[in-house]
């Protein structure tokens, strides 16, 4: 039996075909070239319930979708109270994939890993990867203050797994954007 803690991919959209298959919408960012070649069980969630099928087949379809194949799930009919369910998987661990380029970490790397400014030489802890469609941003804290980085190539370059850092080239005034004293104490607004 699987232990329970999954991570979700995408939700069921409808019934493929005579003979009870899923057709699943995957999540924006999630690769199948990311995933083992053979999965023990899927997960679905209905209505806050989650319920482990073993899989007996998976096959992906372009664009963004995966074909299911379910023990217990032989009719098209018994796949309608599952549509909308959410989909996991056990042990997959997923890296991160955004704006086009698979960047080598995970997101569970992230918080207290730690972010290099080439430019500047700043040692920042990273906090985590907001998921925020259409662009993810890296969130960093600087002296207690959060800062935002976009998640794409020309600001964000090598991850470096045995040091836990990230080396990136933080834009020109982001820094000031954020730890402005302007920013922290605004001046007061006059209402007339």
């Amino acid at each position: 039996m699987p232990a329970g803690s999954p991570t979700w991919v995408g939700h069921v959209q409808k019934a493929h075909g005579l003979n009870g298959r899923l057709l699943v919408h995957l999540d924006d960012g999630i690769a199948g070239a990311q995933w083992p070649k053979r999965l023990e069980f899927v997960w679905l969630e209905t209505r806050g319930q989650k319920v482990p099928y073993r899989c007996l087949e998976f096959q992906f379809k372009v664009p963004g979708g995966l074909l299911l194949h379910l023990e217990g799930l032989d009719r098209p009919e018994q796949v309608g109270p599952l549509l909308k369910s959410r989909v996991g998987f056990e042990g997959l661990i997923l890296k991160v994939v955004s704006s086009g380029a698979a960047w080598g970490f995970d997101e569970s790397d992230l918080p207290g890993s730690t972010l290099v400014d080439r430019i500047s030489g700043l040692r920042a802890p990273l906090v985590q990867l907001h998921r925020r469609p259409p662009q993810d941003f890296l969130e960093f804290s600087v002296n207690g203050t959060p800062v935002f980085l976009p998640l794409v190539q020309d600001l964000v370059h090598r991850w470096n797994p045995s040091e836990r850092e990230l080396e990136v080239s933080l834009p020109e005034g982001l820094l000031d954007l954020y730890l402005s004293e302007s920013n922290e104490n605004p001046a007061p607004r006059h209402e007339d």
